[in-house]
């Protein structure tokens, strides 16, 4: 039997153990809606990244906490539509009822990001960045294609 989510503070710097059924295993990053966890889903055995919205912990009032977990379903379902090479697969979305956070389970992409990189290495020659640059606007033409808008597109998510 899985342990009971522990409880995380709204400022939290702590982990909490699992949501849902997901155990997590590190922070990957904090945005601007939520929280992401790399976590390992016990039902199929993989590791997984799991994007978490936990209301109240961004300093929003009641009302725009829903607004944000109704803005966060609607990213999930649109996403969920996706299957391009380029962009993570969506494996599941709902809500932690131990919680109330809402989380959406998708592919975890291995490997630096393009902020990463750019940081390790500096400048990217051309031809490695117009290939990346080549591989970006194919995946946003596809989601513009089936009218999803990323709405955060930066060197950390690529």
């Amino acid at each position: 039997m899985a342990a009971a989510p522990k409880p995380a503070s709204a400022s939290g710097d702590e982990l909490p153990t699992n949501i849902h059924r997901y155990r997590i295993l590190g922070e990957l990053g904090r945005g601007s809606m939520g929280r992401v966890y790399r976590a390992q889903d016990p039902n199929v055995g993989r590791e997984i990244a799991l994007k978490v919205v936990i209301p109240g912990s961004f300093g929003e009032t009641a009302e725009e906490a829903e607004q944000v977990r109704a803005r966060f379903q609607m990213e999930a379902q649109a996403a969920g539509r996706l299957e391009h090479p380029g962009i993570a697969r969506i494996y599941d979305a709902d809500t932690d009822p131990a919680t109330g956070w809402a989380y959406l389970a998708m592919e975890l992409v291995r490997g630096p990001s393009l902020k990463q990189l750019l940081k390790r290495q500096g400048q990217l020659d051309i031809p490695p960045l117009v290939d990346v640059l080549a591989q970006v606007a194919e995946a946003l033409d596809y989601a513009h294609q089936h009218r999803v808008i990323h709405r955060d597109v930066k060197p950390a998510n690529i």
